[in-house]
């Protein structure tokens, strides 16, 4: 079973959760700025469960916290009896989603490590749900100040997707984590950071145009920086619970606004800069340079309408991990295995490396002639990806026709 099918599956079970409140204001502290009952709601729910009992002293307090958040009006919630739930809990927890979907797909009675009062009824022996945590499951109780400190240590500490990309979780991590351990305490919303961004990618793009070493330097070192500053939108939404397709879609559109930004500030710059050095084909680098930008522009049209026309989510991530699955090895040419291994379109931290780095050397080494080598290299790599995605798309489609 797919991963798909095993959430859709989990989703269609009927599974109640209580949640006591206790008589204390521990339901209602805050850990990533989410008080401790929405958070539990907003898991059990992303867990699999269909509907909530609120029940104890505090309970009216915590379902009118629930009921103001927009993000729970998909869950049945009432204050009532907790006789017939499925999962009882406490609100002076805090843990992962991945431990509710654990909970909620088991069919056996559990109890969680970490998380006193926290258990699945069911017949039989209670056991542990797990006796070492798996990656991405953890529970801790949130009883002080210091509970909730190491709850905001634990949800950082799994903050990084599995998909991620070494560049990202190694490099990108270092300055992007710190940030967002700040900006979690903040109003900000991944939606803003996204936008905050991409005016940065903008900018950066503006900076190449100038046409000047050192302007092309500082779009370099722009386009590297707002690709460690991407992982910030993403890291408040898991942070905070408020991941949604809107966000990831806002995410991919404002990463290709700053490709395109990056690629039309090298056309103008590079434009600039060959007339003035006087070679024999600066007349034709504008032109040239126009068309690349319309690939550009177009695959990225594309690719758009791809993830769309395939139902493959919100990041364009999903076509190189499709064609994994679509086209067969024997199928599988030089280029297409080329960019399968190396996923540099795919992944932003990898292209942003690679482009950040190719825009400081000619500053970097005195070479103004590396100028030239770095608009031949991009022009070389926008023909090279419009070959291996239409190329790619067209053997995915021409698979699936033979299979049917």
């Amino acid at each position: 079973m797919g991963a798909f099918e095993f959430f859709r599956e989990v989703k269609a079970m009927s599974v109640r959760v209580a949640i006591e409140v206790p008589d204390s204001d521990v339901a209602f502290a805050r850990v990533c700025s989410q008080p401790v009952v929405l958070r539990l709601a907003l898991g059990a729910h992303r867990g699999g469960a269909t509907e909530l009992i609120l029940h104890g002293p505090r309970a009216a307090d915590a379902e009118a916290v629930l009921r103001a958040d927009p993000r729970t009006k998909v869950l049945s919630i009432r204050v009532g009896d907790p006789s017939d739930a499925t999962i009882v809990a406490k609100a002076d927890v805090a843990l992962a989603t991945e431990v509710w979907k654990r909970l909620v797909a088991a069919d056996a009675p559990h109890t969680v490590p970490g998380a006193p009062g926290l258990e699945r009824r069911g017949d039989g022996p209670v056991t542990p749900l797990y006796d070492d945590p798996p990656r991405g499951c953890w529970a801790t109780s949130i009883v002080d100040a210091a509970g909730r400190q190491r709850a905001k240590k634990l949800i950082f500490a799994n903050i990084t997707k599995t998909t991620s990309g070494p560049i990202s979780r190694y490099f990108n991590s270092r300055l992007s984590i710190p940030l967002s351990k700040i900006l979690v305490e903040t109003p900000m919303t991944p939606n803003q950071m996204t936008l905050l961004n991409t005016v940065l990618g903008v900018i950066g793009g503006a900076a190449a145009a100038i046409g000047t070493l050192e302007a092309l330097a500082f779009s370099g070192v722009m386009l590297q920086l707002t690709s460690a500053l991407d992982r910030n939108d993403g890291e408040l939404a898991r942070s905070k619970m408020m991941e949604s397709e809107r966000g990831a879609w806002m995410d991919s559109v404002g990463d290709n606004i700053t490709y395109l930004a990056y690629v039309l500030g090298l056309v103008v710059g590079y434009a600039r800069f060959a007339s003035t050095d006087g070679v024999s084909w600066a007349p034709y680098a504008f032109p040239v340079g126009l068309g690349m930008l319309v690939a550009t522009a177009g695959l990225i049209g594309w690719m758009f309408w791809y993830v769309r026309r395939q139902r493959l989510g919100g990041t364009m991530t999903a076509i190189q991990y499709h064609f994994e699955q679509e086209v067969e090895e024997g199928r599988r040419g030089l280029l297409f295995r080329f960019f399968q291994k190396v996923k540099v379109l795919g992944e932003r931290d990898q292209f942003s490396l690679i482009g950040g780095i190719l825009a400081v050397l000619p500053w970097l080494l005195h070479r103004p002639g590396v100028f030239h080598a770095l608009a031949f290299v991009v022009a070389s790599f926008i023909v090279l990806a419009n070959v291996y995605f239409l190329g790619g798309a067209w053997k995915a489609g021409r698979g699936r026709r033979i299979a049917s």
